[in-house]
């Protein structure tokens, strides 16, 4: 049973239950999510909030909506290279190349598409792990682009 963590918070952020694909180059993986219908029985059917509807993945994990500018972007992404660093413990330009130049990639290109991502991170006050979210071209299918490196595996 592959559970999926947080490597900050240590937060279960994924489990089996999702399909996840890796995209080498920008160094995410990568879960499309769905919206899903919760119902609330407490309430009659034909009352407007009787039914809520949200995506399946922040539902699941909790994650939280975080309402960013592209500045905010740039300062998190500046901060977030030097804790996975750290984390990692990437001491020497050899070690850290690779992920320096595949983080810088993803950043650009999420950047350059700004305004087609929402931002999400795990619960609590944190925001090291921040997880991308974009539609598919039906503007229906949410997928979500989980970096890398901060994402633990546990079996």
């Amino acid at each position: 049973m592959a559970r999926y963590k947080d490597i900050f918070t240590n937060h279960l952020i994924l489990d089996e239950r999702y399909q996840l694909t890796e995209d080498a180059e920008k160094g995410v993986y990568l879960v499309r999510g769905k919206f899903k219908a919760i119902f609330n029985e407490d309430l009659p059917p034909d009352n407007p909030n009787s039914v809520d509807v949200a995506i399946n993945l922040v539902r699941d994990f909790q994650l939280v909506e975080i309402n960013w500018t592209k500045d905010k972007l740039i300062l998190w992404a500046k901060d977030y290279v030097q804790m996975i660093k750290q984390q990692h413990q990437m001491n020497t330009i050899e070690q850290s190349n690779p992920f320096v130049l595949s983080f810088a990639h993803l950043v650009r290109w999420v950047s350059a598409k700004f305004r087609d991502f929402h931002f999400y991170r795990p619960p609590g006050e944190q925001t090291q792990t921040v997880i991308f979210c974009s539609f598919l071209e039906d503007e229906i299918t949410p997928v979500f682009w989980y970096p890398k490196w901060s994402v633990v595996k546990e079996e």
